[in-house]
């Protein structure tokens, strides 16, 4: 049996060591992950240009993987930003529009601190070395949780602030809390977007050009203790169909 190799989507929050939360990475730790994919060239792309490949049928370049941040922290552009400028990579992060420049009130969780989000000149900055910005909605909210008419008006409006904030388009959508249903599917794409990433559910993504959905990327959790060892298997392309093997069967065990 031939199991074809998929396209890593990393999906990383915080770059610091300021604390070791699971959504946390320490910034040696990152350094050691990039410089791995440099060393064995993995070839980065931002969201958009994969489905600009996807879309016209293009072929991918050799060992692709995608780099992926959600909400925006400022340890994005104090930390991870200049590592991805070491080794010439790109990356996506996913804005939420209304805490640019603030901090992540929406968590509720006592145990997680409140940390400082980008502001606009320090997204502007990493901008214009090729870093894409796509949408995390206007306010962190599950959009599976709101209503139809509120989801989208999340969807929509921080399309067009993030365009307006950046002075391009944006065509890139992250689900927050992973909260998404068939019609928020629908709305992302109604509105403007041609890609969105999930946070670890869904199908397993893309085998090289085939791709099952491009509004329902699945990625792979990068957590603070994830050691270099387990982050090459996550990123070898196997990852997601040895882990849905093994969750399958746990699931006939309790069966």
């Amino acid at each position: 049996m031939i199991i074809p190799a998929e396209i890593p989507i990393l999906m990383y929050h915080r770059v610091t060591n300021t604390d070791n939360k699971p959504s946390t990475v320490a910034v040696d730790r990152f350094r050691a992950q990039m410089q791995y994919l440099a060393r064995h060239k993995f070839y980065t792309l931002t969201c958009s240009q994969l489905a600009e490949y996807i879309s016209k049928g293009h072929l991918l370049p050799a060992k692709p993987v995608l780099i992926t941040f959600d909400d925006g922290y400022r340890n994005n552009y104090e930390h991870a930003f200049p590592i991805l400028q070491e080794f010439n990579f790109t990356a996506t992060i996913f804005l939420v529009g209304n805490h640019i420049g603030k901090f992540n009130s929406w968590e509720t969780n006592p145990s997680i601190p409140r940390y400082p989000l980008m502001n606009r000149s320090e997204i502007m900055e990493m901008a214009q070395t090729g870093i894409e910005f796509g949408s995390h909605s206007m306010s962190h909210k599950p959009l599976n949780q709101l209503s139809l008419t509120e989801a989208k008006k999340e969807i929509v409006q921080s399309k067009q602030f993030l365009e307006d904030l950046l002075g391009k388009e944006i065509t890139s959508f992250s689900y927050p809390y992973n909260g998404y249903t068939p019609t928020i599917k629908e709305f992302v794409q109604e509105s403007g977007y041609t890609v969105a990433c999930t946070a670890g559910s869904g199908p397993r993504p893309l085998v090289q050009s085939r791709i099952n959905d491009l509004f329902e990327l699945r990625r792979i959790i990068i957590p603070y203790s994830c050691r270099l060892l387990e982050y090459k298997l996550r990123v070898s392309g196997f990852y997601l169909f040895f882990k849905d093997l093994g969750d399958k069967k746990r699931w006939f065990k309790k069966s």
